[in-house]
């Protein structure tokens, strides 16, 4: 028998032991939710290599690529070049690309910057004078210089080991012999007739029988066989003449953009209404940058730096990062109110600071600064959502001054660039407010292609490449809008990115348009690595909302302890508070958008915080189509692609 004090004892013991296993099992369901709601897809692992893109056929294009002896950056151009010839609406040689590489003979990483830049005609006074506004989507006004061959070829000069006719090869195959419709594609095809039909060289190329192909339908792209064939020949040429491997990638991109091809390219927008002469083309370059960095939780993440919205997912990374999120747990309310009050504060500062950083000056290492980050987190409420953002003073912080060193892509130390070919052009005028008339028109034309990304979830794709020896690249390829300018290249069988949509018609935004400026772009990969070694290649389409959307997938895995998967397909929620990247660049304040899969007393709860919650579909395409490539700790390469889209993975 027990005396009364033992068995007092017991029971205490037996309390203090529920409680402790209470403890662990909400510890363990907030830092490693178990999320048995999805898994609709396996990881893809292996110890070799992975590749990740938003298509099954472009993803087997950097296969076959990695299989025949080619390294991550040989791989990653093939599945690039294939992208373009089946998913067109989406990306191609005729849109842009930013990458971040970090090779393994190397111990940083770079980023490559494939943004396009504005015809020196298109300007302000431009649009002004012709009572223009907002910059239109449909048609060649709206377009910028495509940057995406340049830097393809940069990466692979840089990086790469194989020709350029080598990489090219499965995307010319894809493009002469054709390859069936994908259902995604085939209601791309559909969504963008009404747009496309404006323009004979778009309906000769995707409705010659008058109405878009039917999932399964083989598509044959002759013209866009045939150019990159041309692009192979001038590399080919040279290479007979004795030329080095630069020397015959240079002779390649200047055929694209000093040659034949861009005499072509200018005389077919020229005839169509376009802003562009030869010299557009010839003094474009792709940039090679440092990328903006910061870490969390003991991870470093990099971004894109300039003109490109990626500082904007570390700002917001570095105000989360002051909140016990595994404590909050997996999307609670309190979880999502502080994660979307703090990517709030990181697109204010988006909007003040960012743009091209040859034209204008950011104070970056204040933006990226920790205390920045705690200045914004301070005026976070928990209990109530923001009525505005501020984005206060980044530039006290900015010690020592960031200096933007991006400079166009010496070829193999062959193509001599000491600077950009482009003096900063600054308008001597205050652009004129708009009418009640042209505000409406402004307005109805930002509907409608909120509308469309909505129903569609935007129009960009993403691909990335980890190889044996553990180079990591990570790109994001885009048009912007579907099919981009809705305007087919006469003979070279692709569509021409409408990015300069981007443009600010105002002369002091920092994404002012200026003649051979490059617009903010909204385009932007991410890579983490642990200890200086590869850890996380990651991306998504997704427009506005890709660095919301990625941020997500970061701390899901660092903070959720979710596997890449499981990262991916969880539900995602995202702001709608700050103006929009495109058309009047109309904000939402206080609108937030979340996933079916979110709880209905969730959404309750941020209800009653302030927040105004529409709850989309349960895997909504709104919401990106991320893929991703982590190398665990072991070494295992693990691979996700999420089932919002049509995104593929393989490893082995």
């Amino acid at each position: 028998m027990f005396s009364k004090f033992g068995r007092f004892n017991i029971l205490i013991s037996l309390i203090v032991m529920l409680i402790l296993i209470s403890l662990v099992i909400v510890s363990t369901v907030c830092a490693s939710p178990k999320p048995l709601e999805w898994g609709h897809r396996p990881v893809a692992r292996g110890t070799h290599w992975a590749v990740v893109s938003n298509n099954p056929l472009s993803t087997q294009a950097g296969e076959r690529i990695l299989m025949q002896g080619g390294n991550a950056f040989d791989a990653e151009v093939a599945v690039l070049a294939a992208l373009g010839v089946v998913e067109p609406s989406h990306s191609g040689i005729g849109g842009e690309a930013f990458f971040l590489a970090k090779p393994a003979s190397e111990d940083k990483v770079t980023a490559v910057n494939g943004g396009g830049t504005a015809p020196y005609a298109m300007t302000i006074d431009y649009f002004v004078d012709k009572g223009i506004a907002p910059i239109p989507t449909d048609g060649l006004l709206g377009t910028v210089t495509p940057g995406a061959f340049d830097s393809w070829v940069s990466v692979l000069d840089k990086w790469g080991t194989m020709s350029l006719a080598e990489v090219l090869q499965p995307a010319i195959e894809l493009a002469e012999n054709g390859y069936p419709v994908s259902d995604l594609m085939s209601q791309r095809w559909v969504s963008g007739q009404k747009r496309m039909s404006q323009f004979p060289s778009s309906v000769e190329l995707y409705y010659k029988n008058g109405k878009a192909l039917e999932p399964g339908e083989i598509f044959v792209n002759k013209d866009l066989a045939n150019l990159m064939k041309r692009l192979v020949e001038a590399e080919q040429k040279a290479l007979a003449e004795g030329k080095s491997r630069s020397q015959a990638l240079v002779a390649a991109r200047d055929r694209f953009y000093k040659g034949d091809i861009a005499k072509e390219f200018v005389e077919f927008t020229k005839a169509n209404g376009g802003l562009y002469t030869e010299k557009d083309l010839a003094d474009y370059h792709a940039l090679i940058e440092e990328p903006a960095h910061t870490t969390y939780h003991g991870y470093d993440v990099y971004k894109c730096a300039s003109n490109n919205q990626g500082p904007a997912e570390l700002i917001a990374l570095n105000i989360l990062e002051g909140f016990d999120t595994r404590f909050l747990g997996f999307n609670t309310p309190q979880y999502i109110h502080v994660a979307i009050e703090s990517l709030n504060f990181a697109y204010a500062a988006r909007e003040k600071y960012l743009g091209d950083m040859n034209f204008v000056q950011v104070p970056l290492n204040g933006m990226l600064s920790k205390e920045y980050a705690a200045d914004r987190r301070a005026l976070i409420q928990p209990d109530k959502r923001l009525e505005d953002w501020p984005e206060g003073d980044a530039a006290k912080y900015d010690v020592p001054a960031f200096k933007y060193d991006g400079i166009p892509y010496d070829f193999g130390g062959n193509l001599k660039v000491s600077s950009l070919n482009v003096e900063p052009i600054t308008p001597s005028y205050v652009a004129k407010a708009l009418t009640e008339e042209e505000l409406a028109r402004a307005l109805a034309f930002d509907a409608q292609i909120s509308a469309a990304h909505e129903l569609l979830g935007g129009h960009t794709s993403y691909a990335a490449v980890v190889d044996e020896e553990r180079n990591m690249v990570s790109c994001t390829p885009s048009l912007f809008y579907g099919f981009g300018s809705g305007v087919v290249i006469e003979g070279h069988g692709y569509n021409l990115t409408n990015r300069g949509t981007y443009f600010w018609l105002d002369p002091d935004h920092a994404n002012a348009l200026v003649p051979g400026k490059r617009p903010r772009n909204t385009i932007t990969p991410s890579m983490a690595l642990k200890d200086g070694q590869p850890f996380l290649a990651y991306g998504t389409p997704c427009g506005d909302c890709q660095p919301q959307v990625l941020m997500q997938i970061l701390v899901n895995i660092v903070d959720f302890g979710m596997n890449v998967q499981d990262a991916i397909e969880a539900s995602h929620f995202k702001s709608m508070c700050l103006p929009g990247s495109s058309g009047a660049h109309t904000a939402s304040p206080g609108k937030i958008r979340v996933e079916g899969r979110i709880p209905a007393d969730a959404v309750k709860a941020l209800e009653g915080k302030g927040w105004e919650v529409r709850v989309y579909s349960a895997f909504d395409t709104g919401f990106g189509g991320a893929n991703a490539i982590m190398v665990e700790p072991n070494g295992t390469l693990s691979a996700g692609s999420d089932p919002r889209r049509e995104g593929y993975a393989v490893a082995w």
